[in-house]
């Protein structure tokens, strides 16, 4: 596939599902932390965290995509109920492009796994279903060790957010 920067990526799990970003886009994986929730601010926003002395925003890839809202809510409810955030959680700290700045963001993890070399020559780009809901989102597919990978690219996914909500500038 045309445009992988590299064959490296952090693999993780959201919603029993392997995804990946790549590598260097990464700064570092952290343990659960508390999110302080934001008044208005978009659904897939979470909050924010102190992050080495800057305030940065959280997103919540699974309301990003939109069809994992049930298993959010229901994920919710139960770290309401425990008064923590589920087990397994991690926040990926990572750079992406929003509206022309350089953007440090965290996303929310069920699980991170590890490093993975997928050869670029090796990505398929992801099946069209007919609709808009994915495109943007997913900049590919790869299938490692008998089970498949879907390489995000979170620069479009947050783009098209940005976009909606009025941000980009």
């Amino acid at each position: 596939m045309n445009g992988e920067k590299s064959g490296r990526y952090l693999s993780f799990e959201l919603g029993g599902e392997s995804y990946a970003l790549e590598v260097e886009r990464v700064e570092v994986v952290l343990e659960p932390m508390p999110i302080t929730r934001v008044p208005k601010a978009p659904a897939h926003l979470r909050g924010v965290i102190n992050y080495r002395g800057t305030v940065i925003p959280v997103a919540d890839l699974r309301s990003r995509f939109g069809g994992l809202a049930q298993e959010l809510a229901e994920a919710e409810a139960l770290a309401v109920a425990s008064e923590a955030e589920p087990e397994g959680k991690g926040i990926v700290v990572l750079h992406l492009d929003y509206g022309g700045d350089d953007l440090t963001i965290g996303v929310l993890a069920d699980a991170v796994r590890e490093v993975v070399d997928i050869d670029p020559s090796r990505i398929d780009r992801a099946p069209r279903f007919g609709g808009r809901g994915q495109e943007g989102l997913i900049s590919g597919i790869a299938e490692k060790d008998g089970r498949f990978i879907v390489i995000l690219d979170v620069d479009a996914a947050f783009a098209d957010a940005a976009k909606a909500s009025g941000e980009a500038r």
